[in-house]
């Protein structure tokens, strides 16, 4: 893994970052929270990508993939749930991250769902309302010689 460099940040600490996480992730307020999922409110964070996926809905290449996250210890009550584990781990609960990536590799939506949700459940949920999606797993194309 290699550092990034972020243009005009040297002044910037950590705790700046873990500021800016926490107005992410605050709620909403009631009347926003149609479409929230039973585990975690709609915040911040969901406002910001809902603009940005509004404005790229006309994309004519983007990318979508899926990873999981496993708990160690304490943690993972609300997300955590035993599941297909990519890595390995089918003794850990662990959460679902999928994210929808445009032409460039930008992101322009992430969800993080339970343990148990599979992958075409994600996408559905992070592209609902699109349009047509056509999405082939790695599996599929490496078995195809792609």
């Amino acid at each position: 893994m290699r550092d990034q460099a972020i243009p005009d940040a040297e002044g910037l600490a950590l705790h700046h970052f873990y500021r800016a996480m926490v107005w992410l992730a605050e709620a909403l307020a009631d009347s926003e929270q149609a479409g929230a999922t039973p585990f975690s409110p709609r915040c911040t964070k969901d406002r910001i990508e809902e603009a940005l996926f509004a404005r790229c809905r006309t994309l004519s290449l983007c990318f979508f993939g899926t990873t999981s996250l496993y708990f160690e210890g304490e943690g993972g009550e609300s997300l955590g749930q035993y599941g297909h584990s990519k890595d390995h781990r089918p003794d850990l609960k662990q959460m679902v991250v999928g994210a929808v990536l445009d032409a460039e590799g930008h992101p322009v939506r992430c969800e993080l769902r339970p343990g148990n949700t599979t992958d075409v459940t994600t996408l559905s949920r992070c592209w609902s309302g699109s349009g047509r999606v056509s999405a082939s797993p790695r599996s599929a194309s490496s078995r195809a010689g792609g």
